[in-house]
């Protein structure tokens, strides 16, 4: 009964997963959108089975008749929605009522038919009002797409901490007090937003030029640019992440090896690629987000941080790189006033244009969607973004 309720309130305030995506509206329309939810809702109701419910959303149009599939998807993700959606206003009333202090925990489950969304995220621990991240999107529960498993568990404070405890201590062999986690794909990017979830309404109209200052990059040398090459081909089939730092001139600094999803710099080695050049790849595995996409965020916000004239990904079969625009040199206050607001609206954008993309080869539109993002983002700033096939 409390889930039926809670199916009902959630269309009027919250929107099921079907009116999230414009693509759905546009195939379904609103009115059989409408049939369909209600139909859910009586299904919960009534306490139908799994198969009953799904019959019952295949009878509500003759677009099922022949792909009953569609109406299991249906099933299984607005279900699923309403579920966890329940969960949390459990855990978030126990805080308020019962004085308890609840956290939440993602969890997917993990085998060949796993989203790369999902591993992204697998493990996250978040405050009740705060939102899960898989790397391009914010959401509060599960699920964020068609056919998402995950599911969240909610744990004490003293539980977590000691599950805390557990990780630090597998991460002390690699971390110091002076060392910050840099070029990361998982590390959440704190901005200050409306809503839980929402992205910047509006583009900025031109770049923030406060927030940049003149500079006059070096050049690279023929030979110092070869061995930053050679240097990527050397990493671009490796299972973990490898760094490579240079001067303004394109010569060597350092290399360092990082885990699957980040590298972590100490103060020194920052302190040495001011104004200069950083180089690494994207792990060539399977469960890894970004195996065959240009910049994750963090990428770029790391960038900014240490003011880079340059930074560099080889990732699949290709090299990208960006820098700031000509003459310029970004900053921190660039990435969080500029930046990160117009990829988050070109992320929404994007997303909206290429669903179909998602579900039908979602390995292409992952790589697809983040190169086509930062395309847009840098057309916008002024940023000078480039990929291409092999090295340059």
């Amino acid at each position: 009964m409390k889930e039926a309720l809670s199916f009902v309130q959630k269309t009027v305030s919250r929107r099921s997963v079907l009116r999230r995506y414009k693509r759905s509206i546009a195939s379904w329309g609103n009115s059989l959108t409408n049939d369909i939810e209600r139909t859910l809702s009586l299904s919960l109701l009534t306490g139908e089975g799994v198969d009953q419910g799904i019959d019952a959303i295949a009878a509500c149009d003759d677009t099922f008749k022949d792909a009953r599939w569609k109406a299991e998807r249906i099933w299984r993700t607005e279900t699923a929605d309403v579920y966890e959606s329940s969960k949390l206003d459990t855990a978030e009333y126990l805080n308020s009522e019962e004085d308890l202090s609840l956290k939440k925990q993602l969890t997917a489950i993990i085998d060949y038919r796993t989203g790369e969304d999902s591993i992204y995220v697998n493990g996250q621990v978040r405050e009740l009002k705060k939102p899960f991240n898989d790397g391009k999107k914010d959401y509060m529960s599960p699920p964020n797409r068609p056919n998402d498993r995950e599911t969240v568990t909610y744990l004490e404070e003293d539980w977590l901490e000691e599950e805390r405890e557990k990780l630090e201590a597998d991460l002390s062999a690699v971390d110091s007090n002076d060392e910050k986690t840099l070029f990361s794909q998982d590390k959440p990017v704190v901005v200050k937003k409306g809503k839980a979830g929402k992205t910047a309404e509006k583009i900025p109209k031109a770049p923030a030029s406060k927030y940049l200052y003149d500079y006059q990059e070096g050049t690279p040398s023929e030979k110092n640019i070869k061995q930053i090459v050679s240097n990527e081909q050397k990493t671009s089939l490796k299972g973990i992440e490898h760094g490579y730092g240079y001067d303004s001139t394109g010569k060597k600094l350092f290399s360092k090896k990082g885990t699957k999803k980040r590298i972590r710099l100490n103060k020194k080695e920052v302190k040495k690629l001011k104004h200069g050049i950083f180089s690494h790849n994207h792990p060539q595995i399977e469960e890894t987000f970004f195996a065959h996409t240009s910049f994750s965020v963090q990428d770029i916000e790391s960038a900014c941080e240490i003011e880079l004239q340059e930074i560099r990904v080889v990732s699949g079969n290709k090299t990208f790189s960006m820098k700031p625009p000509k003459g310029k040199m970004w900053t921190k206050n660039y990435f969080e006033k500029e930046i990160k607001p117009l990829y988050d609206h070109y992320e929404v954008e994007v997303d909206s244009n290429m669903m179909d993309a998602m579900l039908n080869n979602p390995n292409k539109y992952w790589s697809d969607s983040v190169d086509e993002i930062w395309n847009r983002v840098a057309k916008k700033s002024g940023m000078r973004y480039s990929s291409i096939i092999g090295g340059k």
